[in-house]
């Protein structure tokens, strides 16, 4: 039976390095979206095991860590690209408080995975997923730490 590894290999490294090979970077959106979740459980496996909670902020904090970018630029990112995308499969640009930001863009030419430039927040969608993946790949004991949702496995009948 594969290891958890071997199966987060299969089911997410090898779809989301195939994704960008789609024309015009049309895999770009759905590459992001899941980078987005797995980010999001590599996050709370990681401040579990440090002893810390997994609260907005904190994710917001590490997020900020991970990618070297400032909180500012963390909580634009976390707010409109992870929220959006999760929630509504787009960014969300404005919630009951106004405008989040001026604007969005994604492109493959980005210097940054997440860049703040002023008011618009820019991703560079295949940076973002690499990152993911390297983060896992140095902690792959983070893939099977969540207790509420466990990693599936493979049984043969």
């Amino acid at each position: 039976m594969p290891d958890a590894r071997e199966l987060f290999r299969r089911w997410y490294i090898a779809p989301l390095r195939r994704l960008e090979e789609l024309p015009n970077g049309d895999g770009g959106f759905v590459v992001l979206a899941t980078a987005c979740f797995l980010y999001e459980r590599y996050a709370k496996a990681f401040l579990k095991a440090a002893g810390d909670s997994g609260t907005t902020d904190n994710l917001i904090a590490r997020l900020s860590a991970d990618f070297g970018i400032p909180d500012d630029a963390a909580r634009a990112f976390w707010n409109v690209i992870r929220d959006g995308f999760l929630h509504q499969g787009m960014p969300l640009i404005k919630n009951q408080q106004g405008n989040l930001v001026d604007g969005w863009r994604t492109c493959a030419t980005h210097e940054h995975a997440i860049e703040l430039d002023g008011k618009i927040l820019k991703v560079e969608p295949w940076r973002f997923r690499d990152r993911v993946l390297d983060l896992f790949d140095s902690r792959p004991d983070l893939i099977e730490h969540n207790q509420s949702f466990l990693w599936a496995t493979i049984w043969q009948e």
